[in-house]
This record gives C-alpha cells, structure tokens and sequence, in this order.
C-alpha cells in the first residue's frame, strides 16, 4: 500500500466486521489518449444513456436471487416473535440483503471505473439527488474516480437534456422525441 495513511474506518454488517483504509498518494494518472468528453444522462426506465447513443440498462439484482429472498421472508414470518429460530432466520433474510447491496454497488463501482478509464470529462445533469431515486449516487463515484484520472466532471443543468434523441432508431424517425 503506497502513500500517507490518512483514515482507517472500522464496521460490522450482520455477522462479518470490515476494514476501510485510506491513503493520500499525490501521484495521478495522466489522461493521454482517452476518448476527450461524454455526456450522461440519467434516466428512470434504463439507468443512463450516453451521448454516444448507448443504452446503460440497470443491474436487476434481484431477479436472480428472487426465490430464496421469498423463502428467507417466509421463514422469518413463520417463527415466533422472539425465539432464537426466528433470529436465524432474521440473520438469514439479512444476509440476503446485503448480498444483494453488495452487488448492486459491485456494478456501479465497475461502470463508473470504466467510464472513468476511457473519457477525459464527462457531462452529468447537475441533478436534486434528493427529489429523485437513489440512481443518481453514481455521480459522486465517477467525480473522484475522474480526478484521481487527470480528468474532470461537468455538472449541466438538466433543462431540456432528455429530449435530444440519442437512439438510433429515434433519429431515423420522422416525428420528435417527447
């Protein structure tokens, strides 16, 4: 581990205890043939399209692991309040939980390090995180993951960005986007 050691963050989730180490390094990656801007525009209906005309569809994580997440909520309403069954199984419906936590932020810490790795800047709405659903947290990931790149984030005003047609099959039809 290569710089000055700045925070050492301590947790427990469920059952399991981690460690988060942080570190200064001041050295940072120049940002030399990258592909020079992007734009981003986060949507409801798929969880970002690109400027580039490329759709980003959200991570379902909880298609696959949908039957034991039923069976887990099932077997903690069955037991009896307060009985050490009812705890395990209460550990188990946790578990489930945050295994499905972990991937979804598996999945956005894998898309923000690549959009990161090929563009120098990136256009995101400057957007109310508050009023809108939790989609919009990647912006802070692929900030510092720009800096630490050389590279920077452009916050837009997010007026009128969503109907500029960015699909291909939209462009090639005649009426306009609404």
């Amino acid at each position: 581990m290569a710089g000055e050691l700045r925070n050492v963050t301590v947790r427990r989730e469920g059952e399991k205890w981690f460690a988060s180490i942080q570190t200064r390094n001041n050295e940072s990656v120049a940002a030399l043939g990258m592909e020079p801007t992007l734009g981003i525009d986060l949507g409801l209906t798929a969880f970002a399209a690109t400027s580039h005309g490329k759709l980003i569809e959200p991570l379902n994580a909880l298609k696959k692991p949908q039957r034991k997440f039923k069976h887990a909520q099932r077997a903690v309403s069955r037991k009896h309040k307060g009985s050490a069954h009812r705890n395990k199984a209460i550990v188990r419906l946790g578990n489930t939980h945050r295994r499905i936590a972990h991937q979804r932020a598996d999945w956005l810490h894998k898309l923000t390090s690549d959009l990161a790795d090929h563009h120098v800047v990136i256009a995101i709405e400057d957007l109310e995180v508050k009023n809108m659903s939790a989609i919009a947290k990647g912006t802070a990931e692929v900030t510092y993951k720009l800096e630490c790149r050389g590279g920077r984030v452009i916050l837009v005003n997010p007026a009128y960005t969503s109907r500029t047609c960015r699909i291909k099959s939209c462009a090639d039809s005649s009426s306009p986007r609404r």
